[in-house]
């Protein structure tokens, strides 16, 4: 699915999904998905409920928990889908970097418009006419 459903629940049963984590793997999750310290805002923390479809939250704070959901699965491959259009420059630099950072047992792909999102990547591909092409981001922006 190209959306990720958020229940009328916590925020906890949102990042779980009927999982169970340790509460140091929820920590994780919310601190590399930049959305830990909102949480901790929040009247009950981790058991707020963040209403159906998370009415209760901004978008940018619906990527970053749906982020945290897919990051506490620790995955071998991560595609984040302009899942990240949401959030601020810096907000976005500072959640790729985190999930990027000693994280050599994971793959991240990042599919984004904004040459920010991408500009570390280890290889770059642009799409151009049906066909993917590895490019060289300094060749760009010359």
């Amino acid at each position: 699915m190209q959306e990720d459903y958020i229940y009328d629940s916590t925020v906890m049963y949102n990042v779980e999904l009927g999982k169970e984590y340790n509460e140091q793997e929820i920590v994780d999750s919310l601190n590399k998905s930049e959305f830990l310290s909102t949480v901790n805002k929040f009247p009950k923390k981790y058991e707020t409920n963040i209403g159906e479809s998370g009415i209760k939250i901004s978008g940018g704070q619906k990527q970053r928990l749906l982020l945290a959901r897919n990051i506490i699965t620790k995955p071998k491959i991560l595609i984040i889908d302009n899942g990240l259009t949401g959030l601020d420059i810096e907000t976005r630099k500072k959640v790729i970097e985190k999930i990027t950072n000693k994280n050599k047992n994971m793959t991240l792909i990042i599919i984004s418009n904004m040459i920010e999102d991408i500009k570390d990547a280890d290889k770059i591909y642009m799409l151009e006419e049906k066909t993917l092409k590895e490019i060289n981001l300094m060749e760009v922006q010359s």
